[in-house]
């Protein structure tokens, strides 16, 4: 008995390690029924319905230390040979083959160990086109036909991990709406979960960026890296020309010019961008206008809101007869402002038209003959003042001497003088010609 029990050992020892090194179990039967050996049954009595060892660690010698196989999960005993186990396929095919019990028949029996290979979830970032892809997470490896807790530690709704972009959770095809069930057993040997992203919309704000402009524009819609045109503008300012937006109201940002495709304008989810209108003083001509005169100059081209000179030959580019040319005047009867040659106009928004303003003039025959001058009746009437004013000063010299109270000779000829100077400037300043 003594050496049936050693011999009962050795054959408990060489099963257990047949077990470790994967191989199949043998569960033999002897003809005669002998005593158990303790916690591992090897020998059984023909005929007898046995429960098979499990993996727990439980009464019997089996546990996971002794049963176990590199990558895999070991899900039970068959009489008949499977390959491991590597889908949800094979598995549904092989349960019915795995057995708890059996039932001893003579010599003996053998049980093969059913190996399932362990799924891995992996990880796929999916960013999307043209985005920098973040660090993809580490893939996990769980045991067969259980769930794989999310390990990623991405969070929904998370707008930092792709500039321009919201995390919207994994799911089980790309881009696809079949959110991950994360309690759902694994059984194939590779699942792949893929990242969803939404991207991000912002509006574009224009602003008119000065008081005196005119008009309306709404916002417009954006979302990222999707390009499209600004809307055309929309705004007018007198005396300006509208020349592109700015994101900076001085126009020190980054500038746009009109419907140009834009893209990216920011990464914010909700963001608004506000556009600034930009403008330069409109171009304007400073016109001449003969005024029922003769002849015609080129207009002198400036910007609104500044100065323009009047040229300095522009008068001896108009005639008319019977008069002279006294100066322009910013409307036709002359009661406007006032210009000469070299003076500078204050342009408005538009252009500006001088007129020429007209002096009526005599012609005056030498007496030798020949050609006469023409000078402005006001000279002549400036110059007979002064005659008259000689003629007067004469009576009350005659007067005065007739009082015995006449004034020294040198102050009177200072007066004399004094008064025929006036007359020669104005004289001077009619701007008198040949007729």
């Amino acid at each position: 008995m003594r050496v049936l029990k050693r011999i009962m050992a050795v054959v408990a020892s060489l099963a257990s390690l047949a077990a470790v090194l994967g191989a199949s179990v043998a569960v033999a039967s002897p003809a005669l029924a002998v005593e158990s050996v303790p916690g591992c049954k090897v020998y059984y009595p023909a005929d007898t319905l046995i429960d098979l060892a499990t993996a727990a660690k439980d009464s019997d010698c089996w546990d996971s230390s002794m049963v176990s196989k590199q990558g895999r999960t070991f899900l039970g005993w068959s009489e008949e040979q499977i390959p491991d186990i590597t889908s949800g396929a094979a598995y549904t095919a092989a349960q019915s083959k795995i057995v708890a019990q059996v039932t001893m028949v003579a010599p003996g029996k053998t049980v093969y160990a059913v190996w399932a290979a362990m799924p891995v979830l992996n990880y796929d970032v999916n960013p999307p086109a043209g985005a920098e892809a973040p660090t993809t997470p580490e893939s996990v490896t769980v045991e067969f036909n259980t769930p794989a807790a999310d390990s990623s530690g991405w969070k929904t709704g998370d707008k930092t991990l792709i500039p321009g972009y919201t995390f919207q959770g994994w799911t089980d095809t790309p881009n696809g709406g079949d959110a991950h069930d994360w309690t759902k057993p694994l059984t194939e040997a590779e699942t792949t979960v893929h990242a969803k992203w939404q991207a991000n919309k912002y509006v574009v704000r224009f602003d008119r960026n000065a008081d005196d402009a005119t008009g309306s524009m709404g916002d417009q819609s954006f979302e990222y890296d999707v390009e499209q045109n600004l809307t055309a503008n929309a705004f007018k300012r007198p005396g300006w020309t509208f020349v592109g937006w700015n994101t900076k109201p001085d126009g020190q940002g980054n500038a746009y010019q009109d419907r140009q495709a834009v893209k990216n304008l920011t990464a914010e989810d909700g963001g608004t961008v506000t556009l600034y209108a930009q403008w330069k003083h409109a171009p304007v001509n400073l016109r001449f206008d003969a005024n029922k005169g003769e002849g015609e100059h080129d207009p002198v081209k400036g910007l609104a809101y500044e100065d323009i000179q009047v040229p300095d030959d522009v008068n001896e580019s108009f005639s008319r007869a019977g008069y002279l040319l006294a100066g322009w005047s910013t409307k036709p009867d002359g009661k406007g402002k006032t210009y000469h040659e070299g003076d500078l106009v204050r342009m408005g928004a538009t252009d500006t038209t001088l007129y020429a303003v007209w002096t009526p003039a005599v012609v005056v025959m030498p007496p030798t003959g020949g050609e006469g001058w023409l000078i402005p009746v006001w000279t002549l009437w400036a110059v007979g003042g002064g005659l008259l004013a000689i003629i007067a000063a004469v009576v009350v010299l005659i007067v005065l001497r007739r009082k015995g109270r006449l004034p020294e000779p040198a102050a009177v000829a200072a007066a004399l003088a004094a008064r025929l100077h006036t007359a020669r400037a104005r004289h001077g300043r009619s701007g008198g010609r040949r007729a």
